[in-house]
């Protein structure tokens, strides 16, 4: 056994890869900020603390817009992969269990010349019956986020 002391290595916060994401998909601190409700300078500190903790540079700043290193870019792919995977997870927990079958038939009015508007009243009525459940999920995960 390895007797060298190991040390933790830190936690990535996904408030903070959220941000990260956002300022890689929209290219700007500002509209990144107020895509995820924060302040420009509160985005920066963000940046700034996640650059630290990895000890590299993810984004090379210019007046007017940012573009990713080659680091930010590795860390882009990562942090879209950890975001969906919390989604997952927090949503098989918050979400309403949707396996199942779906059968869409057709009853009498077989020869009914709407059948997507058929489907359509499905999907608004199936909607329509869980979205409190959905409502909830977005608004924990926008007050956690």
């Amino acid at each position: 056994m390895n007797m060298m002391m190991r040390h933790a290595l830190p936690l990535l916060e996904m408030d903070v890869l959220k941000t990260f994401v956002a300022i890689a998909e929209t290219g700007n601190f500002t509209t990144a900020a107020e895509t995820v409700y924060r302040t420009p300078s509160a985005v920066s500190m963000q940046i700034k603390k996640l650059e630290e903790m990895l000890g590299c540079t993810l984004f090379l700043r210019d007046a007017r817009s940012v573009s990713l290193t080659p680091k930010g870019e590795l860390l882009l792919g990562y942090a879209r992969r950890l975001l969906s995977l919390n989604n997952e997870t927090v949503s098989r927990f918050l979400l309403p269990d949707m396996n199942g079958v779906v059968r869409v038939g057709a009853p009498e009015d077989v020869g009914e010349q709407n059948p997507a508007g058929r489907v359509e009243a499905l999907c608004r009525d199936l909607s329509e019956r869980h979205h409190r459940r959905f409502d909830r999920h977005e608004q924990c995960y926008a007050q956690a986020g």
